[in-house]
């Protein structure tokens, strides 16, 4: 499945809203694998609504996590955690709200630009 940059960013970027771990994105990911490929991925043997044959390679997770900090959107999370706790947290910057919201807001039918 090929991606655009901007696909990319709005299904990346909202688990970060307030703040996020890397495992939300992939979760995110994973969702959007099944809608765009539909119940033929599913696996009915095992009553599983995980997809099949569709992985977000840990790195390409790396990769957009990088380019996410490249154009400045996020921000490693410096909030105080448990030791137990080794997940990787990000929140978005001001920068990466603006993305967001720019990406993912319902546009409404009709409006014209003057």
């Amino acid at each position: 499945m090929t991606l655009t940059w901007d696909e990319i960013m709005a299904v990346g970027l909202p688990p970060l809203h307030l703040e996020g771990t890397e495992r939300q994105i992939e979760h995110q990911f994973e969702a959007l694998f099944r809608k765009r490929e539909g119940s033929s991925l599913l696996d009915p043997a095992r009553g599983s609504t995980r997809a099949m044959n569709i992985d977000l390679s840990r790195f390409s997770l790396q990769q957009i996590v990088i380019q996410f900090r490249a154009l400045g959107l996020i921000t490693p999370s410096v909030r105080k955690r448990s030791l137990k706790d080794d997940d990787n947290y990000w929140k978005l910057t001001p920068y990466g709200m603006t993305v967001m919201t720019r990406l993912c807001a319902i546009q409404r039918e009709g409006r014209t630009v003057s």
